[in-house]
């Protein structure tokens, strides 16, 4: 058994040992003391339960919660600090019961209610600055400037309405800083008229059967879009080739933005929603006139909205009101006793309700309290009308609460929703005031109607307000009453009248408005009775009426005309033969000055708010939904299912292919068998599959013809270019966009190399070529070949078929021999028709590098070392060159000039290629453009034609007169025929096949990727290779014979005896 002495003694006891025994007893004793204290807390705790610790910490965070709760922002002392701070404004005026207004205590004037602009405009300005800006190559751009940057301005129709009135003085503007615009429309219209004063072009656009625009959008560097009815023509902007054109679309109207909200949004019809979206999103910047129609808008905002404050539409609705009708009576209008009318004062303010909006009416109110005794003593009545609120909202008893309050008489001041009769009220006004102290980023469209309306306008000193508003004074009340009097004179003291009259006529020349001092209700009482005399319109507020509608045709023309050229100079990203703008600054101040509203004065003018936008909606989206069932119907056919809406039709389908099989597993069983080896059997097999497909009547007419012209193209958007007929086939660049019923080349699938987006769009259509070509026996099978440009089509330069017939008798009576035949001349390109010179033009639309870049990939191509120019001379003279990929060649000379030309582009693209990938600039472009190789490519047939020794005959597209351009006899001597020979890029061609076949290089190459591959040795390996094949096929047939010989046997264990044979050779006797 243990002790419970036994054992290691504590620490404390050891030090204990060597005390006396009287201290030894204290500390003991001391010890024992202090044990307790621990013992007693770790009892007191464990006595404690796990419920009592719940109601505790519960209880702990009751008090913190109270704690926090009295701090918060709207407990009672705060809501008492806003009252004061409200009811500061009434402090001092004895004849308004500040008690009254005890309802106004949490009241405040909405200082967390803030409208921040937009700021997409700096981000256009960096984007501008990056891609213009210097570049971190050492390379050498230059600008030609050889016409002027283009402008097309799309309207749904030419109806006179603020639309044109907004783009006409816009277009005044930006044609006195070198732009070229033209106006398109769908429909003609009265404000034709306008644009022919203007000298501008007008062209009325026509669709197709796929509701596409036969318009070759790519000839102008931007676009204006105007009004949300031209929404077509967006749809058509958004498919390839026009995907990347500046884009800008002003949009007035709200009426699709209730729609999205109402009809979509509450409906949870996401996808229309998203369709909408899309369209916004195609647009490079949405400009709106106002703040408001970004936030109506704002379920569709893809980041892009832009707000240009300078929409004439206040003016023009104003300019309509101003014209009396018969039938035009005023409910507001009140006759009295004597016939006279009511004075009335309309209160307009922000379009949105916030919180202090009761706030600054009460003030308002207020302050216009004292005119009732002016009024009182006058044979007219005063009438407040207040403009704010909606239909829907309540705030018209909260101003009759607040009137009643005031001590207003009855019907004296009265709330009409802004959208219910607004342009009346204005119309009978005989004061406007602006009751909203919030800070405007724009004019308010309001004051600027009434100012066009000739009626005095009273507003705050607010910073957008007082920029137009000239001068403000505020006359001292005894000052006024001093004038009136003076000017109440008798004739015979005229010479006092003529002395004030001439120091203060220069005075009411300036004034066209009024302002007082935010949230001042004495500064404003005092101007109140400056402009109200005798229960009219002073002197003074008349002048300054006049004086407003003179200033309001020319408020924010000159911010909003340059804010659209600056916004242009920061989109748009020029080539090289196009010239920079001027500056928006630049424009005269005349040009600024005021809308052109006379012109429309003589022209039936419409209003777009009236409109049936219900129809024209309806039918929009009508074409989306149409558009999403086909996609919807590609989709699932992929898929192998079939739709409802077309299921009698897919059981048709799926009938005639049952016969159809049928009859063919029919003829197969009296076929007879294919016999050989197998390799053979497959290559038979394979061979038929590819011959053995439906030609249409097309195709079956192209093959006995000489000629076949193919059209490179590249998204939807060229369709309504291509022809339709057995002369012309089209090449589609990308795997998307196929043409429907066409019997179209596929290029990506002939050649992979298109797949990738990068090489697609740098060369251009010249990959199309190189489709062509790579295995050209197997899909072109005619004498010649031609190609033609699509965009040449939409010029109306194309071959008429008189030009085609000309030109198919001159390919089979065999005219001219091995020869190149064009008909789009370089001299009248619009891109530099006064040029002559190949090379210029060719540095013109390739940023002044092309002879540069020609020469660096000669060398390369050629391996050139020595100090050597080897850039091919070309004559300057009355001879032209073909351009835009316009011209006919026989197959082998084309295939021909495809070996020259993918030893080119190599070379090219291993100049530029790696520069062009780091940097994302193009050596031949002044930007990042994405056709780097294209232009320089486009005039390489010339080069090789010329010295090459081929014919060069320019065939007129209309009349098919031939010309030879470049006589033979001239160029003899001239040409470079040893450097493009046959012989020569032939065995050129074999180097290259050589070193591809067996070196293999890791490196970035893109001659392999261009085309087919071979050399003499490729087919004496393709020979070895069958032939080692074949030795080990029948090295397999040996060895399987010689292990068959070779296989163990066993032996016979006895011999085998047919017992028919034993029972037809034994005979048994007869019993």
């Amino acid at each position: 058994m243990g002790s419970l002495q036994s054992g290691l003694p504590l620490p404390r006891a050891s030090r204990l040992m060597h005390a006396s025994p009287s201290s030894t007893s204290s500390n003991v004793a001391r010890v024992q003391r202090r044990r307790p204290r621990f013992s007693i807390c770790w009892r007191f705790l464990s006595k404690i339960r796990y419920s009592q610790c719940i109601c505790v910490t519960c209880c702990l965070f009751f008090c913190i919660f109270i704690i926090q709760l009295l701090n918060l922002p709207g407990h009672v002392r705060e809501v008492n600090k806003i009252s004061r701070k409200t009811l500061g404004f009434f402090k001092g005026r004895s004849e308004i019961d500040s008690e009254g207004l005890s309802f106004l205590k949490e009241l405040d004037f909405g200082e967390d209610f803030r409208v921040e602009p937009f700021k997409i405009l700096e981000t256009f300005e960096r984007t501008y600055n990056l891609e213009n800006g210097s570049v971190v190559d050492s390379r050498k751009v230059a600008r030609y400037g050889l016409r002027k940057p283009r402008l097309a301005m799309v309207f749904a129709d030419l109806q006179a309405d603020s639309h044109q009135i907004q783009m006409a003085t816009v277009a005044t503007g930006l044609q006195h800083i070198d732009y070229e615009v033209e106006v398109l429309a769908l429909e003609y219209g009265s404000a034709s008229e306008i644009w022919s004063e203007l000298e501008i072009n007008v062209n009325v656009i026509s669709t197709d059967e796929n509701n596409g625009f036969n318009v070759d959008w790519l000839n102008y560097d931007g676009i204006l879009v105007s009004s949300l009815k031209a929404v077509g023509v967006i749809s058509c902007l958004m498919q390839e080739p026009f995907k990347n054109i500046p884009l800008v679309w002003t949009i007035h109207e709200q009426t699709l933005a209730d729609r999205l909200k109402l009809l979509y949004a509450l409906k949870n019809q996401n996808e229309m929603i998203d369709k909408w979206r899309q369209v916004f999103g195609r647009a490079t910047a949405i400009v709106f006139p106002n703040y408001i129609l970004p936030m109506a808008y704002s379920i569709c905002d893809p980041g892009n909205y832009l707000v240009i404050p300078n929409s004439p539409q206040e003016a023009w609705k104003a300019e309509k009101l101003m014209v009396p009708h018969e039938d035009d009576e005023h409910p507001l209008i009140k006759s009295g006793t004597d016939g006279t009318d009511d004075f009335v004062i309309a209160v307009v303010g922000h379009q949105l309700l916030y919180k202090g909006l009761w706030l600054e009416h009460t003030l308002v109110l207020q302050a216009l309290y004292p005119l009732l005794t002016v009024f009182s003593n006058s044979s007219s009545g005063l009438k407040i009308v207040i403009l704010a609120g909606d239909p829907t909202s309540k705030y018209k008893t909260a101003v009759e609460t607040i009137a009643q309050s005031l001590n207003y008489p009855k019907e004296t001041v009265k709330c009409i929703p802004v959208d219910e009769d607004a342009d009346n009220v204005l119309n009978t006004a005989d004061i406007v005031m602006y009751g909203s102290f919030r800070e405007e980023h724009t004019f308010p469209g309001m004051l600027l109607k009434a100012m066009f309306l000739g009626t005095p306008i009273i507003a705050p000193d607010l910073p957008r307000i007082r920029k137009y508003v000239r001068i403000s004074i505020i006359f001292p009340s005894n000052l006024m009453h001093w004038f009136y009097t003076l000017s109440a004179l008798p004739v015979q003291k005229r010479v006092y009248r003529s002395f004030i009259y001439l120091h203060l006529s220069q005075v009411w020349d300036r004034v066209n408005g009024y302002l007082f001092p935010e949230k001042d209700i004495k500064g404003l009482r005092e101007i109140m009775f400056q402009m109200v005399s005798n229960g009219n319109l002073s002197l003074l507020a008349q002048s300054a009426a006049l004086n407003g509608k003179h200033t309001a045709k020319h408020i924010m023309v000159s911010e909003g005309i340059q804010a659209y050229a600056s916004l242009l100079e920061n989109i748009m990203i020029l080539p090289s033969e196009v010239a920079v703008s001027g500056a928006a600054t630049d424009i005269p101040t005349e040009i600024q000055i005021e809308w052109i509203l006379d012109s429309i004065g003589s022209t039936e003018s419409t209003d777009p708010t009236k409109e049936n936008w219900t129809w024209f909606l309806d039918e929009v989206e009508k074409q989306f939904n149409n558009k999403h069932k086909e996609n919807a119907w590609l989709s699932s056919a992929a898929n192998d299912s079939v739709l409802h809406v077309i299921w009698d039709d897919q059981k048709q389908i799926d009938t005639d292919k049952m016969i159809e099989s049928i009859e063919e597993e029919e003829s197969m069983e009296r076929t007879d068998l294919l016999e050989g080896l197998w390799e053979e059997v497959y290559r038979n097999v394979r061979r038929a599959d590819r011959s053995l497909h439906e030609r249409n009547g097309e195709e079956l007419e192209r093959t006995g013809q000489p000629l076949c012209i193919y059209e490179p193209y590249f998204g939807e958007g060229a369709w309504p270019f291509l022809h339709r007929s057995s002369l012309y086939r089209g090449i589609r660049l990308s795997t998307k966009g196929k043409r429907p019923g066409a019997d179209d080349v596929d290029a990506p699938s002939r050649l992979p190399l298109l797949n990738s987006s990068y090489y697609r769009e740098v060369m251009g259509d010249f990959g199309g070529f190189l489709a062509i070509a790579n295995r050209t026996d197997q899909i072109h099978k005619n004498a010649w070949i031609g190609f033609q440009c699509w965009r040449v089509t939409a010029r109306k330069e194309s071959l008429s078929k008189t030009a085609e017939k000309s030109l198919l008798q001159a390919i089979e009576a065999q005219r001219h021999g091995d020869a190149l035949y064009f008909w789009a001349r370089m001299d009248k390109d619009p891109r530099s028709s006064m040029i002559h010179d190949f090379w210029t033009f060719c540095d013109v639309i390739n940023a002044g590098n092309c002879r540069v870049a020609f020469s660096g990939a000669m060398k390369r191509m050629y391996g050139i070392k020595q100090n050597l120019d080897p850039l091919p001379p070309l004559p300057l003279g009355k001879d032209t060159f073909s351009v835009m990929h316009c011209w006919v060649l026989p197959t082998k000379s084309f295939m021909e000039f495809v070996m020259f030309s993918r030893m080119f582009v190599d070379a090219l693209d291993a100049l530029f290629y790696e520069n062009h990938q780091k940097t994302g600039r193009c050596y031949l472009s002044l930007s990042k453009g994405n056709h780097c190789y294209s232009r320089i490519l486009e005039l390489l047939i010339n080069v090789w034609a010329y010295h090459s020794g081929r014919r060069m005959v320019y065939v007129d597209p209309e009349t098919g007169l031939m010309q030879e351009q470049h006589m033979l006899e001239i160029r003899r001597g001239r040409m470079w025929i040893e450097w493009f020979d046959f012989g020569t890029l032939k065995s050129m061609d074999q180097d290259l096949a050589e070193e591809f076949d067996y070196e293999n290089p890791e490196r970035h190459w893109l001659w392999p990727s261009t085309g087919e591959v071979f050399w003499k040795g490729t087919y004496e390996k393709e020979k070895e290779l069958r032939y080692r094949q074949k030795e080990a096929r029948r090295q397999r047939i040996r060895e399987r014979i010689q292990r068959l010989k070779q296989r163990p046997r066993q032996k016979a264990l006895g011999k085998y005896v047919n017992p028919d044979e034993t029972n037809t050779t034994k005979s048994y006797p007869i019993l």
